[in-house]
């Protein structure tokens, strides 16, 4: 990523099947294995998960669900396994609840990067800049690929530390219209200008990944929970925002 943007940036209720209906997601992780640093994807994938750092499943709860994924320091992150899954050509959504135990933000442009996969030359990074101590924050969906950088970025909204909040990357494949949502309102919507290019490493999940490699400096340190669902989960302005997966 340039400098000149580094330098600007920053329903399913309670269950994942929704009363009982099948769960739709291809990925699913909410640190719900005990105190273990061993992660377990919920979705119906059931996919290898692989830990680093420090990262432990933690009884803290995020919204709602008596567990978190806790990563407590930089460096610490889970990996999945690279999957045709991860794209962003058609219908998908892209979500984290998320919590963040500070008593304030460290000052200007602190990243803190939800999920992230690359290749040389390709990207696509789902993370959250808090831009000043105030609290206000922008949500970015980054989708590099040969046709160039897209980045879909939210209006400024305040997200305060210790503090459940739900953020959503939403493309739809009808007209191919992205959004991104946080706490069930939509702010910012724009057109995808071109399929991406297939990423090859591994989904980073509370890490940055740049040419197929960890990105230090941009990790995710706090509790959150993540899915990916290949449908459109959340449309219009507003929806009633979860509390779990």
């Amino acid at each position: 990523m340039s400098a000149g943007i580094l330098g600007v940036l920053a329903s399913f209720g309670a269950g994942a099947g929704g009363g009982g209906s099948p769960d739709p997601s291809v990925l699913r992780v909410i640190g719900d294995n005990g105190t273990s640093t061993t992660f377990i994807d919920r979705s119906p994938s059931t996919r290898t998960l692989t830990t680093f750092g420090s990262a432990i499943n933690s009884t803290t709860v995020v919204g709602s669900g008596a567990h978190s994924i806790s990563l407590p320091s930089s460096g610490s992150y889970i990996t999945a396994p690279d999957s045709t899954d991860w794209n962003t050509d058609g219908v998908v959504t892209w979500e984290a609840l998320f919590y963040i135990d500070v008593a304030s933000y460290p000052g200007a442009n602190t990243f803190y990067t939800l999920m992230s996969q690359s290749s040389a030359g390709s990207a696509r990074h789902f993370f959250v800049v808090i831009t000043d101590s105030t609290s206000l924050a922008t949500a970015y969906f980054l989708d590099q690929n040969a046709a160039g950088t897209q980045i879909l970025n939210s209006t400024s909204s305040t997200i305060a530390p210790r503090t459940a909040t739900h953020v959503a990357a939403v493309l739809n494949g009808a007209g191919n219209s992205f959004n991104i949502f946080i706490n069930g309102v939509r702010s910012s919507s724009a057109v995808q200008l071109a399929s991406p290019t297939d990423c090859t490493s591994p989904l980073y999940i509370g890490a940055y990944t740049e040419n197929g490699s960890h990105f230090a400096g941009r990790d995710f340190v706090g509790n959150l929970k993540v899915r990916i669902t290949p449908s459109a989960l959340y449309s219009g302005v507003t929806y009633t925002a979860p509390t779990d997966f």
